[in-house]
């Protein structure tokens, strides 16, 4: 047999088997396009494993068969199962870090939140070349890990700043604590700055203090321009150690966060809860400054990127 009849005789056995193929996903998407296949795990699986034993059962009773025209055509019916299957696959979203994900028995997304005033952080790595367009840059990400909700204020000072004039800094211990009020063994009667406590529970508030800094020696961070309340109360920032009392009352949720205009030395962080995601999380298309366009032409697949 020369190099034509052997040609023509791979056509003729491969040509139909692909057409099967395609045909098959061509039925799946005209067909079963609109069923929702992650209805329950159990489901998904089920339908997974009758799909994968149809592929198997024609090829392998295919293999065996002696006859050509029945053969070809059980390897006909295994490609075609087996474009259901691939097609079926490539939609599937049950999987449980998918960010289509939802809570079971709601309609509530897991990690999406369809309130456009909320923010959502997105984590991911590049999977295609940036498509450059006129007026923006699309990118293809996909997800590692999502910060559903922004929930969590704190605040941080700027060292440099406070380190400089128009700060004092001073040590002392604190004697009492009333309400809201901290006493220091100096006499001088202090409140959290940047913290708004018009609606706390003073109670858990003052408690909470107290098993904080009670009787302990703290570092008080006074601006010297800012005016005492009505009482006479210093306003200042406290810190035990490294941690920033101020910013461990709000993060705590026992009060707001107060924004002092003009005080750019304080910076209000928000940040929630990371989750990492695996598996099938589906893909992003995001589109970004113009302006930045040149920087995603420089990056290449598997570089990681932030969406908010």
């Amino acid at each position: 047999m020369n190099f034509r009849e052997k040609l023509a005789e791979f056509l003729e056995w491969s040509i139909p088997i692909w057409w099967g193929f395609v045909i098959g996903v061509g039925f799946a998407m005209a067909f079963l396009g609109g069923m929702d296949y992650n209805t329950t795990i159990f489901f998904n699986i089920s339908i997974k494993i009758f799909l994968l034993s149809m592929v198997a059962l024609f090829f392998i009773t295919g293999f065996f068969i002696k006859n050509s025209f029945v053969k070809k055509y059980f390897f006909i019916f295994s490609t075609f199962f087996l474009g259901i299957y691939i097609y079926f696959n490539a939609i599937d979203y049950s999987s449980p870090y998918h960010l289509t994900s939802k809570v079971e028995g709601t309609d509530k997304y897991k990690y999406l939140d369809t309130n456009l005033n909320e923010t959502t952080v997105i984590y991911g790595t590049i999977v295609g070349d940036p498509d450059i367009r006129e007026n923006a840059t699309n990118i293809i990400i996909q997800p590692d890990k999502i910060i559903p909700e922004l929930n969590k204020i704190s605040i941080e000072l700027d060292e440099t700043t406070i380190s400089g004039k128009g700060f004092v800094i001073e040590k002392d211990v604190v004697r009492d604590i009333e309400g809201e009020i901290i006493i220091t063994k100096n006499n001088v009667r202090i409140k959290l700055a940047s913290v708004d406590t018009k609606d706390s529970n003073i109670s858990l508030l003052n408690k909470f203090l107290k098993e904080k800094i009670y009787k302990k020696e703290v570092k008080f961070i006074i601006e010297e321009t800012f005016p005492k309340d009505k009482d006479g109360n210093i306003f200042a920032y406290i810190k035990l150690g490294d941690e920033l009392i101020n910013s461990s009352v709000i993060e705590n949720r026992l009060a707001k966060f107060y924004e002092i205009k003009k005080s750019k030395f304080v910076k209000k962080v928000v940040s929630g809860e990371e989750i990492k995601l695996s598996g099938k999380t589906g893909l992003i298309r995001a589109r970004v400054s113009p302006e930045i366009g040149d920087y995603y032409v420089q990056m290449g697949h598997v570089n990681q990127q932030k969406l908010n």
